[in-house]
């Protein structure tokens, strides 16, 4: 009959099992002494050894013949123990289990001595599943147990056990296995088991199993039985419906960049390959929290599959902080809502577009991502609004406005009026304070607006002080009265030429890009309302 292989390849001595040596060493030296104690307790995540030690220490305390502390294997108690017939050893889901009568019958056999064997042994499987009143039936047994009684707990969440237990057990903590110390092992059971695996697709097994030895056998089994002769990384990952490390590097250089059209293309391509949504978005939820820990040169390990800590450089000088913070909280927040999703492929795709996209994207973390752009650009002496700036005055309503109104004035008016208009223009004056202005706001703004502030240029005429932005963004977070008031005090401080002078932040020339398609628009109209309102000034700059 067909074994799986993780119960074909469960340890049988301690020796055997991999990652836990804090764990193993010192049940072998209490062996080896013959100190057992009458209750432990083991604890850690699933699948990494747990209920196989439990069941080796059974037998390393009725082995006739131990050797160094595992058991022989060999004698009638190993034996009976391995082929589970031996009456005195009983296991136990507490998951099944939880009442308290299910304990007062466990109390009431455990004071009879054994039958074959020199100790009964008790292991309980999940035990924090007990229910109160069990647990407390429990305890006094647990304290005072008869001599030839041993129970070993086994638990996934330790806070869910009662304290009283606790301090009535030597508890171990079992950790997650190494990956390596994974794929060693995987390419040992491969080889004794005909298997073809290379180390690329044991590294990528090793990688998906999280730490789980168990999770590991049952991944391999499964590539195995659908991967073919040759078991590499991108059979395993076409396997096991995942997308390989080279797809999911193409899918975020193309976030990383804008290219919507592109990550939309390549996850559509890997959906019909056989990807699955919410495997796609754990796995670009671990890669961009890989790229972040190794641009802050923090030095953890990569939790990701696929690929090393060394072949993210690519990412760490072309992503801002901001930029994969937010591909982390967008990404998370999908992979939270997709078990609940209807379409979880159009889900993962708008996850996607969101961002490539983040201006249409809401909350802090987007805008936070955006701004670190126009940062970086402008850092880089990329300037793509000034263009766009002076088409737009030419072409849109509001510059044909703008430009043909001065020059009716000066066709009605004669004489001294024509020549005065040049000295009023001489009057406004444009200056770019940078980032010393938004230095001296960094008390008084938040950084967002400080920075933002930092970028826009002034213009003044006379009296009244604009600020002249093309920005949406710096739009959006500089036009209220406090942050203007601001603006202009600090101004006022550190441009010599408007030192002393009575500064009102009467308007502001920043303008939103929804109001720049008709001409009928209310901003539209409050715009040419003001240039009538000040004939000195020539033009405006949104």
């Amino acid at each position: 009959m067909y074994q799986a292989l993780y119960r074909k390849w469960r340890p049988m001595r301690f020796e055997d099992v991999v990652g836990q040596e804090h764990v193993t060493r010192t049940l072998k030296a209490q062996s080896v002494s013959g100190r057992l104690s009458h209750a432990y307790l083991f604890c850690g995540p699933r699948g990494t050894g747990k209920t196989t030690c439990a069941r080796i220490l059974a037998k390393a305390a009725n082995c006739t013949a131990p050797v160094n502390g595992d058991p022989c294997n060999c004698c009638p108690s190993c034996t009976a123990i391995n082929e589970g017939s031996a009456t005195d050893v009983f296991e136990m889901d507490a998951a099944t289990y939880t009442g308290v009568d299910d304990i007062r019958a466990l109390r009431a056999e455990a004071v009879y001595a054994p039958s074959a064997l020199r100790r009964k042994v008790y292991i309980i499987d999940e035990v924090h599943m007990l229910s109160v009143s069990a647990f407390n039936a429990f305890l006094k047994i647990l304290e005072e147990p008869p001599e030839h009684v041993m129970f070993v707990l086994a638990s996934t969440e330790l806070h869910k056990i009662p304290a009283t237990v606790l301090s009535r057990c030597q508890r171990f903590e079992f950790s997650r296995i190494d990956r390596q110390a994974i794929t060693e092992r995987l390419l040992h059971i491969a080889a004794e088991e005909n298997i073809q695996l290379e180390r690329g697709g044991a590294a990528l097994i090793s990688a998906m199993a999280d730490g789980a030895m168990r999770n590991a056998l049952s991944l391999l089994e499964q590539a195995s039985a659908q991967g073919g002769d040759r078991l590499d990384s991108r059979t395993v990952a076409s396997a096991l419906g995942i997308v390989s490390a080279e797809s999911l590097f193409e899918i975020f250089g193309c976030i990383l960049a804008g290219d919507a059209a592109g990550a939309l293309n390549l996850f559509s391509r890997q959906y019909d390959s056989g990807a699955e949504p919410e495997a796609f978005c754990d796995q670009l939820l671990s890669l961009a929290r890989d790229v972040l820990m190794v641009s802050a040169n923090v030095g953890c390990d990569v939790i990701g599959a696929g690929y090393s800590s060394g072949e993210l450089g690519e990412f760490t000088a072309s992503a801002s902080a901001e930029q994969l913070l937010n591909i982390v909280k967008s990404v998370g927040e999908c992979l939270w809502s997709l078990p609940k999703s209807a379409n979880k492929r159009i889900d993962a795709e708008l996850c996607i577009y969101s961002l490539c996209t983040p201006s249409v994207s809401g909350g802090n973390a987007a805008l936070a991502a955006r701004v670190a752009a126009i940062e970086k650009k402008l850092e880089n002496g990329v300037v793509p609004a000034a263009k766009a700036e002076k088409t737009e005055k030419d072409s849109s309503p509001a510059g044909r406005a703008l430009s043909e109104k001065p020059a009716e004035k000066t066709e009605e008016k004669a004489g001294p009026e024509k020549k005065e208009q040049p000295e009023r223009k001489t009057q406004s004056e444009r200056f770019s304070l940078g980032k010393e202005l938004a230095k001296s706001l960094e008390s008084r703004l938040d950084p967002v607006s400080a920075s933002c502030l930092g970028y826009c240029s002034f213009k003044r005429s006379g009296n009244l002080l604009c600020i002249v932005t093309g920005d949406s963004i710096a739009y959006e977070m500089l036009n209220n009265r406090e942050t203007l008031a601001a603006a202009a005090e600090a101004a006022g401080q550190l441009e010599p030429g408007i030192t002393g002078a009575k500064i009102e932040m009467q308007k502001t020339e920043l303008r939103s890009p929804s109001s720049s398609g008709g001409g009928e628009s209310d901003n539209m109209d409050m715009l040419v309302s003001f240039m009538n309102e000040n004939s000195d000034i020539s033009d405006i700059t949104r």
